[in-house]
Protein backbone atom coordinates (compact mmCIF):
# COMPACT_ATOMS: atom_id res chain seq x y z
CA UNK A 1 0.00 0.00 0.00
CA UNK A 2 3.10 2.36 1.06
CA UNK A 3 4.39 1.38 -2.62
CA UNK A 4 1.48 2.43 -4.26
CA UNK A 5 0.95 5.35 -2.49
CA UNK A 6 4.78 6.85 -3.08
CA UNK A 7 3.92 6.26 -6.76
CA UNK A 8 1.07 8.13 -6.68
CA UNK A 9 2.69 10.77 -4.57
CA UNK A 10 6.06 10.82 -7.30
CA UNK A 11 3.28 10.44 -10.48
CA UNK A 12 1.40 13.87 -9.29
CA UNK A 13 4.52 15.52 -8.49
CA UNK A 14 6.23 14.59 -12.18
CA UNK A 15 3.34 16.18 -13.27
CA UNK A 16 3.45 19.38 -11.90
CA UNK A 17 6.82 19.61 -12.83
CA UNK A 18 6.52 18.99 -15.91
CA UNK A 19 3.54 21.42 -15.85
CA UNK A 20 5.62 23.84 -14.49
CA UNK A 21 8.45 23.58 -17.28
CA UNK A 22 5.72 23.16 -20.37
CA UNK A 23 4.72 26.95 -18.52
CA UNK A 24 7.79 28.25 -18.05
CA UNK A 25 8.79 27.36 -21.71
CA UNK A 26 5.33 29.32 -23.16
CA UNK A 27 6.51 32.14 -21.87
CA UNK A 28 9.55 32.35 -22.82
CA UNK A 29 8.88 30.92 -26.50
CA UNK A 30 6.03 34.10 -26.37
CA UNK A 31 7.94 36.82 -24.33
CA UNK A 32 8.68 39.21 -26.94
CA UNK A 33 4.80 38.62 -28.76
CA UNK A 34 2.42 41.25 -29.49
CA UNK A 35 -0.38 38.90 -29.04
CA UNK A 36 -2.57 40.33 -26.52
CA UNK A 37 -5.96 39.48 -25.14
CA UNK A 38 -7.94 41.70 -23.29
CA UNK A 39 -9.36 39.34 -20.77
CA UNK A 40 -11.32 42.67 -18.68
CA UNK A 41 -14.79 42.90 -18.51
CA UNK A 42 -15.39 46.46 -19.88
CA UNK A 43 -11.99 45.93 -22.76
CA UNK A 44 -10.02 48.59 -20.76
CA UNK A 45 -6.90 47.24 -22.81
CA UNK A 46 -8.15 46.91 -26.37
CA UNK A 47 -8.03 49.88 -28.35
CA UNK A 48 -11.07 51.65 -30.12
CA UNK A 49 -11.57 51.54 -33.67
CA UNK A 50 -10.86 55.25 -33.75
CA UNK A 51 -7.53 54.99 -31.90
CA UNK A 52 -6.20 52.24 -34.42
CA UNK A 53 -7.03 54.20 -37.23
CA UNK A 54 -5.14 56.91 -35.27
CA UNK A 55 -2.01 54.68 -34.93
CA UNK A 56 -2.27 53.35 -38.42
CA UNK A 57 -1.80 56.78 -39.72
CA UNK A 58 1.68 57.27 -37.32
CA UNK A 59 4.29 57.82 -40.11
CA UNK A 60 6.97 59.09 -38.43
CA UNK A 61 8.38 57.61 -34.81
CA UNK A 62 6.02 59.18 -31.66
CA UNK A 63 7.53 58.79 -28.26
CA UNK A 64 4.91 59.01 -25.01
CA UNK A 65 6.87 61.05 -22.02
CA UNK A 66 5.33 60.10 -18.98
CA UNK A 67 6.26 61.61 -15.84
CA UNK A 68 4.96 59.74 -12.73
CA UNK A 69 6.61 60.04 -9.42
CA UNK A 70 6.33 58.30 -5.75
CA UNK A 71 2.36 57.51 -5.50
CA UNK A 72 0.18 56.60 -2.76
CA UNK A 73 -0.65 52.95 -2.90
CA UNK A 74 -4.03 53.71 -3.60
CA UNK A 75 -2.97 54.94 -7.10
CA UNK A 76 -0.62 52.04 -7.98
CA UNK A 77 -3.33 50.07 -9.86
CA UNK A 78 -3.97 53.42 -11.85
CA UNK A 79 -0.16 53.18 -13.01
CA UNK A 80 -0.60 49.54 -13.57
CA UNK A 81 -3.61 49.91 -15.82
CA UNK A 82 -1.83 53.09 -18.01
CA UNK A 83 0.61 50.79 -18.17
CA UNK A 84 -1.76 48.08 -19.48
CA UNK A 85 -3.07 51.10 -22.06
CA UNK A 86 0.29 51.93 -23.34
CA UNK A 87 1.24 48.57 -23.89
CA UNK A 88 -1.65 48.26 -26.27
CA UNK A 89 -1.07 51.28 -27.76
CA UNK A 90 3.20 50.62 -28.27
CA UNK A 91 1.98 46.92 -29.99
CA UNK A 92 -0.79 48.65 -32.12
CA UNK A 93 1.74 51.22 -33.33
CA UNK A 94 3.88 48.39 -35.06
CA UNK A 95 6.96 49.95 -33.87
CA UNK A 96 6.18 53.78 -34.12
CA UNK A 97 5.43 54.43 -30.75
CA UNK A 98 7.88 54.43 -27.97
CA UNK A 99 7.08 54.29 -23.90
CA UNK A 100 9.47 56.90 -21.69
CA UNK A 101 8.78 57.06 -18.20
CA UNK A 102 10.41 59.62 -16.32
CA UNK A 103 10.76 59.52 -12.75
CA UNK A 104 8.86 63.15 -12.10
CA UNK A 105 11.06 63.54 -8.41
CA UNK A 106 13.83 64.00 -10.72
CA UNK A 107 15.23 67.13 -12.30
CA UNK A 108 14.11 66.44 -15.36
CA UNK A 109 10.67 65.42 -13.90
CA UNK A 110 10.45 68.96 -12.09
CA UNK A 111 10.63 71.24 -15.27
CA UNK A 112 6.58 71.29 -15.20
CA UNK A 113 7.26 74.14 -18.02
CA UNK A 114 9.24 72.11 -20.26
CA UNK A 115 6.63 70.96 -22.42
CA UNK A 116 5.17 74.12 -22.56
CA UNK A 117 8.40 76.05 -23.76
CA UNK A 118 8.93 73.35 -25.95
CA UNK A 119 5.83 73.64 -27.58
CA UNK A 120 5.18 77.90 -27.68
CA UNK A 121 9.22 77.26 -29.58
CA UNK A 122 7.97 75.61 -32.41
CA UNK A 123 4.46 77.18 -33.19
CA UNK A 124 3.39 81.07 -33.81
CA UNK A 125 2.48 83.32 -30.89
CA UNK A 126 -1.41 82.85 -30.34
CA UNK A 127 -1.88 79.72 -32.14
CA UNK A 128 -4.56 77.15 -31.72
CA UNK A 129 -3.07 73.77 -29.94
CA UNK A 130 -4.92 70.65 -28.54
CA UNK A 131 -3.45 69.72 -25.57
CA UNK A 132 -4.46 65.18 -25.52
CA UNK A 133 -3.83 63.93 -22.53
CA UNK A 134 -3.89 67.18 -20.81
CA UNK A 135 -4.35 65.70 -17.19
CA UNK A 136 -4.86 68.44 -14.24
CA UNK A 137 -4.14 70.76 -16.89
CA UNK A 138 -0.36 72.55 -15.87
CA UNK A 139 0.71 72.34 -19.65
CA UNK A 140 -2.15 73.79 -21.38
CA UNK A 141 -2.28 76.54 -18.79
CA UNK A 142 0.99 77.64 -19.40
CA UNK A 143 0.21 77.86 -23.45
CA UNK A 144 -2.33 79.68 -22.33
CA UNK A 145 -0.47 82.22 -20.36
CA UNK A 146 2.08 82.35 -23.49
CA UNK A 147 -0.97 83.44 -25.35
CA UNK A 148 -1.80 80.60 -27.27
CA UNK A 149 -5.53 79.50 -27.64
CA UNK A 150 -5.76 75.90 -25.81
CA UNK A 151 -8.14 73.07 -25.67
CA UNK A 152 -7.46 70.53 -23.31
CA UNK A 153 -8.84 67.12 -23.47
CA UNK A 154 -8.71 64.22 -21.25
CA UNK A 155 -10.66 60.99 -20.54
CA UNK A 156 -10.65 60.93 -16.94
CA UNK A 157 -13.68 63.62 -15.35
CA UNK A 158 -11.93 64.13 -12.37
CA UNK A 159 -8.56 65.85 -14.02
CA UNK A 160 -10.66 68.07 -16.15
CA UNK A 161 -12.56 69.08 -13.15
CA UNK A 162 -9.42 69.79 -11.69
CA UNK A 163 -8.12 71.95 -14.54
CA UNK A 164 -11.25 74.08 -14.58
CA UNK A 165 -10.27 74.74 -11.06
CA UNK A 166 -6.71 75.17 -11.01
CA UNK A 167 -6.30 76.83 -14.45
CA UNK A 168 -9.14 79.52 -16.08
CA UNK A 169 -8.81 80.37 -19.48
CA UNK A 170 -8.23 77.18 -21.06
CA UNK A 171 -11.35 75.30 -22.66
CA UNK A 172 -11.24 71.65 -21.16
CA UNK A 173 -13.24 68.86 -21.84
CA UNK A 174 -13.58 65.34 -21.26
CA UNK A 175 -13.89 62.67 -23.83
CA UNK A 176 -12.27 59.97 -26.02
CA UNK A 177 -9.92 62.06 -28.44
CA UNK A 178 -10.62 59.33 -31.18
CA UNK A 179 -14.24 59.64 -30.99
CA UNK A 180 -14.10 63.32 -31.50
CA UNK A 181 -14.78 65.63 -34.31
CA UNK A 182 -12.00 67.76 -34.27
CA UNK A 183 -12.81 69.64 -37.37
CA UNK A 184 -13.32 73.44 -36.00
Amino acid sequence: METRNYKVYSHSLLSCALLGLVLILINVAFADSHIRKDLTEEKSFTLSGGSQRILNKIVDPVTITVFWGNIPKIVRQERRNFEGILDEIQAGSGGKVSVRWVDADTDEGKDLDGEARFVDAMVDRGSRILDAGCGPGRVGARLHELGHQVVGIDGDPALIEAAEHDHVGPTWLVGDLAEMDLSS
